[in-house]
Order: structure tokens, then sequence, then C-alpha cells
């Protein structure tokens, strides 16, 4: 499987200047980091990783919904810049 990716963002700029925005009072560490992440906005960039469950582990407890597949792997991602 690939990791998922998230495509470039439409208005980069726009949301560079809401980023600087609200972070405007944050440390120099957390505006470096900022200006870095920044610099990414208009390219495809890797999703952050969040979570990864086992289903057949998950199945076994009371609860379990028995809609969900009762095998395999569930795996969460997010982009904290998405809209």
């Amino acid at each position: 499987m690939a990791w998922p990716t998230r495509p470039a963002l439409e208005d980069p700029e726009g949301t560079a200047k809401k980023l600087r925005k609200a972070l405007a009072d944050r440390t120099n560490d957390v505006k470096q980091c900022l200006e870095f992440v920044i610099d990414h906005l208009a390219h495809e960039t890797p999703m952050a990783f969040l979570a990864q469950v086992n289903l057949s582990i998950m199945a076994r407890e009371s609860g379990f919904d028995p809609a969900l597949p009762d095998r395999g792997m569930l795996w969460a991602f997010n982009d904290p810049f998405a809209d």
C-alpha cells in the first residue's frame, strides 16, 4: 500500500497567512517549524499517521459492531491543514 498523501493546497498563501496569524505569539522554535510546514503547503505531502487497528483483535471485544469487518487492518491518517 502506498502511503497516503494530500494534494497541494489550492490556496497555500491563504493557509500560510492564517497559520502565521494563529501562531504569531509562539516561540522561535515553533515559528521555525511553521515556516518549514508553510514551505510544503504548495506541494503534495505525506499525511500524518494516527493509528493502526487490528480488526481481528477488536472483533473479540464486547460492543464490536458486527457490521464492521472482523479481520484486516484499519489505518487512520490525518491532514491537519485540510478544510
